[in-house]
């Protein structure tokens, strides 16, 4: 019953701030996850880039505002 006897704003700023945290936690582990895969990818970039070659993303020329 402690919950219930709380005024509803301080159940509202302590249920926000849980969301919150908690969406920071999966940012967390989100990226982790993202660094963790994508060090494979760097790496085969970096070796690439060593011997002179671009990623074929950099490799392409930007797209002009006329097309």
């Amino acid at each position: 019953m402690g919950d219930l006897a709380a005024p509803p704003v301080l159940q509202r700023g302590t249920r926000r701030r849980l969301c919150i945290h908690r969406a920071q936690e999966e940012g967390k582990i989100r990226q982790r996850r993202e660094q963790e895969s994508d060090s494979e990818g760097r790496e085969e970039r970096r070796e690439l880039a060593r011997r002179g070659h671009q990623d074929p993303v950099q490799a392409s020329p930007p797209c002009s505002v006329a097309d």
